[in-house]
């Protein structure tokens, strides 16, 4: 029960706000991106560049433990931590297969502006294309 009112939370719906904003902003610049692709396992890539090999992930901060914002529940304190520990070490899994498989990994945190995150990831592209 836990579980299921926590994906209902302000967490997910700032999420979806976020990808909102910030496809709004790509599509203005003109930044070609395939959302929720491709999968890996349980993870999924949220905006990916195939022909730059770009993954980018917006971690959600309650789900990914973020350090400013991320509480620990009190009730089930324990599961909760190995939950966290979890997400984790499943992210740096994925951040390194994806590595290894010649992609550039860039994950930014729910809370940051979607201005800020669109502009770092044109910043990456410009890179990629001097």
């Amino acid at each position: 029960h836990a579980v299921s009112t926590r994906c209902s939370m302000p967490d997910s719906q700032a999420l979806g706000a976020h990808f909102k904003m910030l496809t709004v902003l790509m599509c203005r610049s003109s930044i070609n991106y395939k959302p929720k692709s491709p999968k890996l396992g349980r993870s999924t890539i949220d905006i990916a560049f195939p022909g730059k090999r770009i993954a980018i992930f917006i971690d959600g901060c309650f789900w990914h433990n973020c350090p400013e914002h991320g509480e620990m529940p009190k009730a089930n304190n324990k599961w909760w931590r190995n939950k966290f520990a979890e997400n984790a070490a499943r992210d740096e899994r994925v951040t390194k297969i994806l590595k290894e498989g010649g992609w550039r990994v860039q994950r930014f945190w729910a809370h940051e502006t979607p201005e800020n995150v669109c502009q770092l990831i044109q910043d990456e592209i410009e890179k990629l294309n001097c």
